[in-house]
């Protein structure tokens, strides 16, 4: 959807206190130092790409466009009155359309943290009853990973804090996860995992990932057959989901522009 470059279509000039963000919006955290180089490319170009909302009352939810919204807000904190609006292209939607566009557009940028990850399949899950095949189809993605994904959200706060920050690994928090622990003792387990105390070797790591724990029937042949498989296996499912997100995306895109 080329929103930019549509000049036939209604743009509709609306106050920064009237924008809200979208209320499916995944991601919580964005980086101070790119939304200043995005007020900058603003300042300089203009707004090369107009944020797509839907009106709600007297309030313009964004489908997206967060991080421009927030780098109108900082020219018009720096005085600049000219930005205290921010051109909208607004569309009827529902909370359903809402929650697939934004979160199918966030995770085509692949920008998400495991954990926004896990909050936004658990959120789609709930929000309206649906099954994880449901949003492994949604999010192009297995089954098994959206049950994976979700479970890191039964990790301590400590342990999802450090993987929004990069500082957790899937493995090591899949391990955290399986051990029968009180809560004390998986807080200084991810203490001794983050001051390298406790050390996972390649073949401890592969036998987690494909086997869900330490295994010791399991053969380094067997282990090479399964990964041999999986990765074939792997490879075919990419190909058919990467069919699948291109027609989907390209209904919805149809669909959007017919509204308008």
């Amino acid at each position: 959807m080329k929103a930019s470059t549509a000049t036939d279509r209604p743009r509709t000039m609306v106050a920064l206190t009237a924008i809200a963000d979208n209320p499916f919006q995944a991601r919580v955290e964005y980086d101070q130092n790119g939304l200043s180089e995005l007020a900058d490319s603003i300042l300089d170009v203009g707004l090369l790409q107009i944020p797509l909302a839907r009106k709600i009352g007297d309030k313009y939810q964004l489908v997206f466009g967060h991080r421009r919204k927030r780098a109108f807000e900082i020219l018009h904190q720096k005085g600049m009155k000219g930005f205290a609006h921010m051109p909208l292209y607004v569309l009827e939607m529902t909370d359903r359309e809402m929650l697939e566009i934004s979160l199918t557009e966030n995770f085509r940028r692949r920008n998400l943290n495991p954990i926004e990850r896990a909050r936004v399949l658990k959120r789609y899950i709930d929000e309206f009853n649906a099954t994880s095949s449901q949003a492994a189809k949604l999010f192009g993605i297995s089954d098994s990973t959206v049950r994976g994904m979700i479970r890191f959200l039964d990790l301590p706060e400590e342990a999802q804090t450090k993987m929004i920050k990069g500082k957790l690994t899937h493995t090591q928090a899949k391990v955290i996860l399986q051990r029968p622990e009180t809560r004390q003792r998986k807080i200084e387990t991810i203490e001794k995992i983050e001051a390298g105390e406790i050390d996972f070797d390649l073949r401890e790591q592969l036998l987690i990932l494909y086997y869900g724990g330490p295994r010791k029937d399991v053969t380094d042949e067997l282990l090479f057959k399964r990964i041999r498989t999986e990765h074939e296996e792997h490879q075919r499912m990419q190909k058919q989901i990467d069919v699948f997100n291109s027609q989907r995306m390209d209904a919805r895109k149809s669909s959007v522009e017919r509204q308008v």
